[in-house]
């Protein structure tokens, strides 16, 4: 009977212990995953702001109406992606928190 015990427990043990690896492997998984969603938006959020202050200058250089029309245009667009990309930002990092 005490054998059978032992072997119940020991069985319970593996299953519990099995069960954590895979709950652990999700979790690093889903942080892996998080953090590099992180790194890629702050990595977008530098080239937006690149961009648009390039945009900016040359914006200011430009007398040509139209170029100035084509300029503002696109810094409009590089805005709201950049608007976008923040806040994305903001949300995958209060995940990331939530996980870490």
């Amino acid at each position: 009977v005490r054998q059978n015990v032992v072997r119940s427990m020991a069985a319970d043990l593996q299953k519990l212990s099995m069960d954590f690896r895979r709950k652990q492997k999700d979790y690093l998984t889903k942080l892996k995953q998080l953090q590099d969603r992180v790194a890629q938006l702050e990595a977008d959020i530098a080239t937006t702001e690149e961009a648009m202050t390039d945009t900016e200058s040359k914006l200011a250089n430009y007398t040509s109406a139209e170029e100035s029309a084509r300029l503002g245009t696109l810094l409009a667009e590089l805005r709201a992606k950049h608007e976008t990309l923040l806040a994305d930002w903001e949300s995958t990092s209060e995940q990331l928190s939530e996980v870490s």
